[in-house]
């Protein structure tokens, strides 16, 4: 058997309902499809003992399995699926060369390095990684059925529970069976929404393990040679159930205080003969499983002593088959092995073995789990235990700056500097010990926070940064920091950018790498005001000093500015081309990633709006891929969702931002990724409903500002601005909505993101109209009307916005004409909503001049689209028209104000394939989804229907006549 540890637990009872759930699983995967399981319960509970069983009794050949570790949450990536790769590898005498490509294998080395060398970073680096996990899972899976182990998920570090996420959406077709297991997340944990995520996939069995009842407690008990029924109710009392403190308790006589419990865990230690206790010990301050020849150097045994030691403690501790590195020693629970590092381990012998891991590692990094950048930070962990402050400290920076390199998430660098930043003012002469100035620590932290989505801790230690840079004359780590600086303050809606780039710009050298960058940022400014001549110019001048500079990632971030700022599609293709080219080559994932952004927002602006979410989709999934995702992925994710608001749909937008709203974000983001959901629940009419009743009287919509500040860029200005304006509208409030527009009657505003501009002058004019009578008089107008004549139209959607604006301004004689202009323009138009309210007008336009057939077709197809939108506010409008016309005409049904079975228009119709039988992989090809996307969709319509199964919500389906 492959990859598992050998070994029973002692007693297992109780858990026939749970194996059933496995088995069938294993059963299901059999026959071809795969399934992901996973195994929920507290510490103790017997996760991981039911697994063992179930990998026992199914006879399976190839099964992998690694754990997530507590301490690699701040350190090395992708943990657990190293030593599934390292399974792997011994299984299969022949290696795994013969099964994936050439490049798979390089990619599959950042895992394994003893695969051989990795390719280095380019901006597909980390999805390839992901790829080639997928297809070696599949290669297998082509010889015999596979069962992957990934226990204590709970503390997956972020990569891996980027593959984690991976792997459950988008497993290969054939037998394979993925099987994870979690206790409850702690609060506040960065990687809790994991398994809360994967526990509401529909394509997840969930097996909940719950305590023993008190007659399997019994049972327990009895294998155990107890039977009197007072002491068993006593120890069922104590232990809550848990089969780990019930065996303890069992030891102990009774006593079940936490630290008495505690305590009796780490009773067998005890009476072992000294080898082992020393070896019980030294995996204890190990606190990761160990392999043999680190185990040697650290405890001193070896040979027959070792194999003797390890049978004493057999009870204790699992050892894997060796490898080329040896064999894996750890314990068999991780409670165990805590009790043992806090009971059992005098200080004085852990503060000497930690200090012997560390330098035992430091010595032959090769000795530390085969894993990129581990070496450093685990001899880190190890000195600071041993009290060794300034060699922690030395060791952390070379992680935190290893991890720039590899695939590594910004949030472990974080946790690193952060650690270093604390472990500072210990250290005498700290510069010459960790061999790098204090300023420069404070830039990288400033930087990794910025790059973690943290940008108010960023500012934090950007002013402490700046401080102590102007302490030390240290110009070059000021100007960095500004230009860091600077953008956060854009993502927190601050006034002061263009403040940090000039003063970065004044105090930066005339030449070099620094001043490149500040300029290509002020560039970037220019064209975020829509100064585009100034902004190709500044870029161009950027690049130009990058480029004498010799820096490869200053090039690249003037070529993508470059790039961004063209204003012609046609003319910004091969700029693009550059850029991502060169970003690749400088392995700067962040810049590759904005070529993307930059082209959707240019798409989007010339009103190319079905390309701008294809690319502002591509632009999330790299993103994502790269592990920026955190900081950069929220106003993708916004950008994302506004074209797909615009284009109707508003249940795939809805699902673009569900998931950001258990994300740290930074203000403005959390803004811009509210104002999509205000539209699209505008357009359904559920923005007044219960859920709102708690907004106060005077405010927008959730996640939506009061004050939108003056100091934001126009481009996140003015969408924020007109989804002030629509939640206010929705409600009723006529006044505070055009009040809210207000602001944004400036040309020079206006004119640098028409794209927002149009539809908010559109609005503008409908609330013009609207107040048109009222007291006082609107004195909106002759704003609008300026700005209507100003603005450049630069496509067929702002000309339809133009239309529709036009039309509102229009004198009640000549409303026919402009209505029939503005259903013209939106008829050109890929928005179907706009059109859908166009249609509604000119079909009561021909009410008025008797056209009794054009307004039935037109209030038709008005109603039409009402329906297939879900959209209830114009499903009411149409069928009010058509009832004052008195026309024969079925008006929109009233369902589309309220659902069916409280189910959206998309959910309906998953609802429906559901029901035909088809898996979430079918629908999600039948409706153009992604898997996951799918899963969500299926996950939420089981939630509303109360149903517990896929077959009992295609039961209520039929019911309803779906």
């Amino acid at each position: 058997m492959r990859g598992m540890s050998a070994g029973a637990p002692r007693t297992f009872v109780g858990r026939a309902g749970p194996l059933t759930q496995l088995h069938e699983a294993w059963a299901a995967a059999q026959k071809g499809g795969p399934v992901t399981v996973l195994v929920r319960g507290e510490a103790g509970i017997g996760k991981s003992a039911l697994v063992r069983r179930f990998v026992e009794e199914s006879g399976v050949t190839q099964v992998f399995r690694g754990t997530c570790l507590q301490l690699a949450e701040d350190s090395a990536s992708f943990l657990p699926f190293v030593a599934i790769m390292r399974d792997i590898v011994r299984g299969r005498p022949d290696g795994i060369a013969s099964l994936v490509s050439a490049q798979a294998l390089g990619h599959l080395a950042f895992l394994l390095p003893d695969l051989g060398e990795t390719p280095g970073w380019d901006d597909h680096a980390r999805v390839r990684l992901l790829e080639s996990v997928l297809a070696l899972v599949a290669r297998l899976a082509a010889d015999a059925p596979v069962v992957l182990v990934v226990e204590d998920v709970h503390w997956a570090d972020p990569s891996t529970a980027d593959l984690l996420a991976h792997l459950v959406a988008n497993l290969p077709a054939g037998p394979v069976l993925l099987v994870l297991t979690a206790r409850p997340p702690l609060p506040n944990q960065r990687t809790a929404a994991l398994p809360a995520d994967l526990a509401g996939a529909p394509d997840v069995v969930t097996v909940d393990l719950e305590p023993l009842d008190p007659i399997e407690t019994q049972d327990l008990a009895a294998a155990r040679g107890e039977r009197d029924p007072g002491r068993v109710g006593a120890v069922h009392a104590r232990s809550g159930g848990n089969p780990l403190h019930a065996h303890a308790l069992l030891d102990s006589g009774g006593r079940g205080d936490a630290e008495h419990l505690l305590k009796q865990l780490a009773v067998p230690v005890e009476g072992l003969p000294a080898a082992a206790r020393r070896l019980v010990h030294v995996l204890a301050v190990a606190g990761h499983p160990v392999r043999q020849p680190l185990l040697t150097t650290v405890s001193g045994l070896s040979g027959a002593a070792l194999d003797a030691a390890a049978a004493h403690a057999a009870g204790i501790i699992d050892i894997g088959p060796p490898d080329a590195g040896g064999a894996e020693y750890r314990f068999r629970h991780p409670l165990v092995q805590e009790a043992v590092y806090r009971l059992h381990v005098l200080p004085g012998e852990r503060t000497r073995l930690h200090a012997r891991f560390a330098e035992a590692i430091e010595a032959d990094p090769a000795l530390s789990p085969p894993i990129a950048c581990y070496a450093p930070s685990e001899t880190a962990r190890h000195w600071l235990a041993a009290g060794e402050p300034a060699r922690a400290a030395a060791a952390t920076w070379r992680s935190a700056q290893d991890g720039r390199d590899l695939l590594s998430h910004a949030e472990q660098r974080l946790a690193e500097l952060r650690r270093l930043i604390t472990l500072w003012p210990r250290i005498p002469d700290a510069e010459r010990v960790v061999g790098v100035p204090w300023p420069q620590v404070l830039l990288a932290a400033v930087e990794a926070a910025d790059d973690s989505g943290e940008p108010d801790l960023g500012m934090e230690l950007a002013a402490q940064a700046l401080a102590e840079a102007r302490r030390r004359g240290a110009a070059e780590v000021a100007g960095a920091v500004r230009l860091r600086q600077a953008a956060m303050r854009r993502g927190l809606g601050l006034p002061g950018v263009r403040d940090d780039l000039r003063v970065g710009v004044e105090q930066a050298p005339v030449s070099g790498a620094l001043r490149s960058r500040l300029l290509a940022a002020v560039a970037r400014e220019h064209a975020i005001d829509g100064e585009w001549a100034r902004a190709a110019e500044t870029a161009a001048l950027a690049e130009r000093l990058a480029a004498d500079a010799g820096d490869a990632r200053a090039v690249a971030a003037a070529a993508v500015v470059r790039a961004g700022v063209a204003t012609d599609p046609v003319r910004a293709a091969p700029l693009r081309a550059r850029a991502a080219a060169l970003a690749v080559e400088a392995r700067a994932p962040d810049l590759a990633v904005l070529v993307t952004v930059d082209e959707a927002v240019l798409l989007r602006r010339v009103d190319r709006v079905a390309d701008a979410v294809e690319a502002a989709r591509t632009a999330l999934e790299a993103a994502n891929n790269a592990g920026v995702g955190r900081s950069v992925g929220a106003r993708i994710g916004a950008l994302l969702a506004a074209g797909l608001v615009d284009l109707g749909q508003w249940d795939d937008a809805l699902d673009v931002l569900e998931p950001f709203q258990r994300l740290g974000h930074g203000r403005v983001d959390g803004w811009l990724l509210a104002a999509p959901r205000t539209h699209a629940l505008a357009a359904r009419g559920q923005l007044a409903g219960p859920a709102y009743e708690d907004v106060p009287a005077a405010g927008p919509a959730p996640g939506l500002p009061a004050d939108v500040p003056e100091a934001l860029a126009a481009r996140d200005r003015l969408p924020l601005l007109h989804a002030v304006a629509t939640a206010h509208l929705a409600r009723g409030r006529v006044a505070e909505a055009a009040a809210a527009l207000r602001p944004a009657f400036v040309p020079v505003v206006l004119a640098a993101a028409p794209e927002y501009a149009w539809p908010l002058l559109a609005l503008a004019a409908e609330l013009v109209a609207l107040r048109r009578g009222r007291r006082p008089e609107p004195d909106d107008e002759p704003a609008v009307r300026r700005a209507l004549a100003e603005l450049p139209v630069l496509g067929t959607v702002q000309r339809a916005h133009r239309a529709t604006a036009l039309r509102a301004l229009t004198e009640r004689a000549d409303a026919g004409t402009a209505r029939e202009a503005e259903l013209a323009a939106w008829e050109d138009s890929p928005l179907p909503l706009p059109l859908g309210w166009a249609l509604l007008r000119a079909g009561e336009a021909a009410l008025v001049r008797r056209d009794r057939a054009v307004a039935a077709e037109r209030l038709a197809r008005a109603g039409e689209i009402a329906t297939e939108l879900g959209a209830a506010p114009l499903a009411e409008a149409v069928g009010a028209a058509v009832r004052r016309g008195r026309l024969p005409v079925e008006a929109a049904p009233a369902a589309t104000a309220t659902p069916l079975a409280g189910l959206t228009a998309r959910e309906q119709d998953v609802l429906r394939l559901l029901a035909e039988g088809l898996t979430n992989r079918q629908i999600a090809a039948r409706l153009f989804l992604s898997p996951k996307t799918a899963s969500a969709h299926v996950s939420r319509i089981l939630l509303k229907l109360d149903a517990a199964t896929r077959g009992e919500a295609a039961a209520i389906a039929r019911r309803l006549g779906l």
